[in-house]
C-alpha cells in the first residue's frame, strides 16, 4: 500500500536509497487498476531478439523480436527533453481505418519537415494537394515532366479583372482558404 494509501500494488519492487527507482503491478484504484510501472532516474534499457540458436541472419531478421500492443486506447511515446529516434533497415508506418475519419497519418512540426532519399514517390487515389500562404518552389536540375489532362494556371491579377478564360471563382475559394 502506497504511503498516502491510494495505490495498492500486488507487487513492488523498490530501491529505498533513491525512492525513485521502481517497478509496481498495481491493482487498484480505478486509473492504476492492473497497470504496471517501471520507474527509473536514470537509463531504461530493453533488448530482445539476439536468438543465438539461429544461425541465418536474414531468418533472424523476419522474425518480430519486440511486440507492444495495446488492444484499446493510445500508445505514447514522449520525450519531454529529447528527441525520438526510430532507426531499422526499414521503417513502415501503417495505419488502417474502416470509415472516412480513420486510417490517417498526420505529422506537424513547429518549424521544419525535412525529407532526403534517392527516390521519393507518393501516389495519391483521389485528391493531392500543396499549399503555403509564402513561396513554392518546384525545382528540377534535369527535366521537369508536368501532366494533366487540362492544365490551369490563375494568378492574383484576376482578383481585380476576371481573364478572358476565368479563374477568378478558383482564385477567391483559395483567397477564402476553401
Amino acid at each position: 500500500i502506497s504511503k498516502d494509501g491510494a495505490t495498492t500494488a500486488a507487487c513492488k519492487l523498490e530501491n529505498k536509497q533513491d525512492g525513485e527507482h521502481q517497478l509496481t503491478l498495481d491493482i487498484g484504484p480505478d486509473e492504476l487498476r492492473s497497470s504496471t510501472t517501471s520507474t527509473s532516474p536514470g537509463r531504461l534499457t530493453l533488448k530482445c531478439g539476439r536468438y543465438p540458436w539461429i544461425d541465418d541472419r536474414k531468418e533472424k531478421e523476419a522474425l518480430d523480436s519486440c511486440f507492444i500492443e495495446a488492444e484499446h486506447g493510445n500508445i505514447v511515446i514522449k520525450a519531454s527533453n529529447g528527441k525520438i529516434r526510430l532507426e531499422a533497415t526499414d521503417i513502415e508506418m501503417v495505419a488502417k481505418g474502416e470509415k472516412t475519419d480513420r486510417g490517417n497519418i498526420k505529422m506537424t512540426a513547429s518549424e521544419n519537415i525535412i525529407m532526403e532519399s534517392k527516390k521519393t514517390l507518393i501516389n495519391a487515389k483521389n485528391f493531392y494537394k500543396m499549399s503555403t500562404p509564402q513561396t513554392m518552389e518546384i525545382i528540377a536540375n534535369g527535366v521537369l515532366k508536368l501532366y494533366g489532362k487540362t492544365i490551369r494556371g490563375v494568378t492574383d491579377a484576376v482578383d481585380i479583372k476576371d481573364s478572358k478564360v476565368g479563374g477568378r471563382n478558383f482564385q477567391q475559394r483559395v483567397k477564402e482558404g476553401a
